[in-house]
């Protein structure tokens, strides 16, 4: 059985055509649809083939985000953590796979010293040896490092909602001027105020980024 299973959208044979024979030049056993015969059951062919292949190769593109096979072919990559991914057109993946870094073959030549094609043969051969989870989890961790500052910056933000409301209670009870603990608690909740909407932003940003 081949070592590399290969996922795409009919739409982007040409490509992958390319890919999986440059694959199968550095020596590896490719297995994608064009192995499949007439009088073949397609869907069973192809869920054992993903099974038994020890890397599976995900092309997205625009076409492929749609692909319900597409899909869950990366999702049993996923789970099975043999997930290798790259976008033919620049396409970013559906969620959550864009939490896995993904390799850029929208501008890919097809020299064996372009960057793209030897990041894609380091990223199958550790698959291949067994060292995908380092990298997936290494990967995620870049990717959900945008959202240390969001958690500093909403914890700060409940803290002097806190403090204010703190404030009121005591300027209500009279034992401090009243004026005086108005004027503050009405700057910490301006601040937390502006850090909430500061977070909200930030947020919308990094969302969108890994659309």
């Amino acid at each position: 059985m081949a070592d590399l299973f290969v996922s795409y959208a009919s739409a982007d044979r040409e490509p992958v055509c390319a890919i999986a024979s440059r694959l199968e030049q550095t020596g590896h056993q490719v297995w994608w649809d064009v192995r499949l015969r007439a009088h073949q059951d397609y869907g069973k062919e192809i869920t054992a083939a993903l099974q038994k292949a020890r890397c599976a190769i995900v092309a997205w593109s625009t076409t492929a985000r749609d692909s319900i096979w597409v899909r869950a072919e990366a999702t049993a990559a996923l789970e099975s953590d043999k997930l290798v991914q790259l976008s033919l057109d620049g396409a970013k993946p559906p969620l959550p796979f864009t939490m896995i870094q993904l390799l850029d073959f929208s501008k890919a030549r097809e020299q064996t010293d372009d960057l793209s094609w030897r990041h894609l043969v380091e990223s199958v051969d550790a698959v291949l040896g067994g060292r995908a989870s380092a990298i997936t989890v290494q990967a995620a961790t870049v990717r959900l490092a945008g959202f240390g500052p969001l958690v500093a910056v909403g914890g700060a933000s409940l803290a002097l909602v806190l403090l204010a409301a703190g404030c009121v209670v005591l300027a209500a009870t009279k034992s401090f001027s009243a004026n005086l603990f108005g004027l503050i608690s009405g700057a910490m909740l301006l601040a937390a105020m502006l850090a909430f909407a500061y977070m909200l932003i930030r947020f919308i940003k990094i969302y969108l980024a890994s659309r």
